[in-house]
């Protein structure tokens, strides 16, 4: 155990916020003694009045000692108003925070311990800095997006392991993809999965498919794979799906748009050899200098960090097409996307004459 008495899980992981706050809590107190040493405040706070009532609490309760040891912990659990949160706006709700970090700045009593879990934090702010100086603080869900892909991915594998189950590589990319990275739906979408594939001991790309549950943001991506797969009814079926949801039109045709643009990445690396069948897998090479500095500094992404199980599905989508006619199909399209702000049109009649256009006839869109 750290020989600090001040600790601060945070971060969007909600799960993994409230696992490492748990395992620090268990590690300051057994779960024996817990019911005497253990106090728990919860900081959900609604409004100003609320925050200064919860700050209140927690200064009555890091006050005093456990009720029959020394030994007593403090859990200010799930806090939303340290990080930019409304409730914790208000001058009220900022003068409540300032006197709880200047409460602490005095110490805690001999055998006191605080762990506090929360969202996103405010790394400018007093409460923030407290932490960082004066104890320990873990931050959870703050990686980019490739490294949360990674992290989620090397989640799901050891929460696997931990019941008895395998995936391949491929089915834990497919997984990630479709379920997200919030470890709280991962463990949840597993133990579904775990309970599928019964006495079977391995976890295939068919059984994520069969019971897993898409995120709305997945299931964007859906739309994305149906089209670089040329699959025209799958893509009109999730595109309904997707405004019956109420999606937003212009975020369809632009993440169309986007797909169109990665497939064209991809095409003229496959045609300049930059990407290759290796086995099963395509996968990316060295570069040329000039390639290599457009990747690495002009681009948002650097495509070669892809996910491998992404970074090969979309150069077998690539593989379908041939760089004039993702050029005609991007061309089209943003054409669409005019009309999609600009005209009366029903939109959703506008979206679906776009993939029709795009996917029943490719050669004529390749000519235009």
């Amino acid at each position: 155990m750290s020989d600090k008495n001040v600790f601060l899980v945070c971060g969007e992981d909600d799960y993994l916020v409230g696992a490492k706050a748990k395992e620090l809590v268990d590690g300051i107190i057994p779960a024996a003694e817990q019911v005497t040493s253990l106090e728990v405040v919860e900081g959900n706070a609604g409004n100003a009045s609320e925050v200064a009532e919860c700050v209140s609490k927690c200064k009555a309760a890091l006050s005093s000692g456990g009720l029959f040891s020394e030994r007593k912990c403090l859990w200010l659990r799930d806090v939303n108003f340290v990080g930019g949160g409304r409730a914790g706006q208000s001058a009220t709700a900022k003068e409540a925070v300032k006197g709880l970090v200047d409460f602490l700045k005095e110490g805690l009593v001999s055998d006191s311990f605080l762990v506090v879990s929360a969202g996103k934090p405010d790394k400018r702010s007093a409460f923030y800095k407290f932490f960082g100086s004066k104890g320990e603080v873990f931050e959870f869900g703050a990686a980019k997006t490739y490294e949360q892909e990674k992290e989620a991915a090397a989640f799901a594998s050891a929460r696997m392991r931990d019941m008895g189950l395998k995936m391949d590589s491929d089915a834990v990319g497919y997984f990630v993809e479709k379920v997200g990275v919030s470890s709280r739906l991962l463990d949840s979408e597993l133990n579904k999965l775990s309970l599928y594939v019964g006495e079977r001991t391995s976890v295939t790309v068919a059984d994520v498919e069969a019971v897993t549950s898409s995120t709305r943001t997945s299931i964007a991506w859906d739309l994305s794979d149906a089209f670089g797969e040329k699959d025209l009814v799958r893509t009109l079926k999730v595109l309904r799906r997707l405004l019956y949801q109420n999606e937003s039109e212009v975020g369809i045709i632009i993440s169309l748009q986007q797909r169109i643009r990665d497939l064209m990445i991809y095409r003229e690396a496959l045609d300049r050899g930059w990407i290759r069948q290796g086995g099963r897998w395509y996968e990316w090479t060295a570069v040329p200098p000039e390639a290599e500095e457009f990747f690495s500094s002009v681009m948002k992404s650097d495509p070669r960090k892809t996910h491998p199980f992404r970074a090969n599905l979309l150069a077998c989508q690539a593989a379908k097409f041939s760089l004039p006619e993702l050029r005609a199909m991007l061309k089209i399209s943003v054409k669409s996307h005019e009309r999609l702000v600009s005209s009366s049109e029903s939109k959703e009649s506008i979206l679906e004459t776009l993939i029709v256009r795009l996917l029943r006839n490719r050669k004529k869109v390749a000519r235009r």
